[in-house]
């Protein structure tokens, strides 16, 4: 079965002084509101997610998992 993978995509809630959700599509990039960092959206499982920093001179930096609460 072929899978789209513009049909994935993750809502990811981050609490930085305040509540925020971002919906994100695997594969895109997107930024935190407050944060200037940009990261992109790697990896969509029904419990987690998985996201990679992107530096500010476009290389790809550390991973990071984030599990669903």
């Amino acid at each position: 079965v072929d899978k789209n993978l513009a049909d994935y995509f993750a809502v990811l809630e981050f609490r930085h002084k305040e509540v925020k959700e971002i919906k994100a599509k695997k594969g895109a990039d997107f930024y935190i509101p407050g944060v200037a960092t940009k990261f992109r959206l790697l990896e969509v499982e029904p419990d987690s997610a998985l996201i990679q920093v992107i530096n500010s001179d476009g290389s790809l930096g550390e991973k990071l998992p984030i599990a669903k609460r």
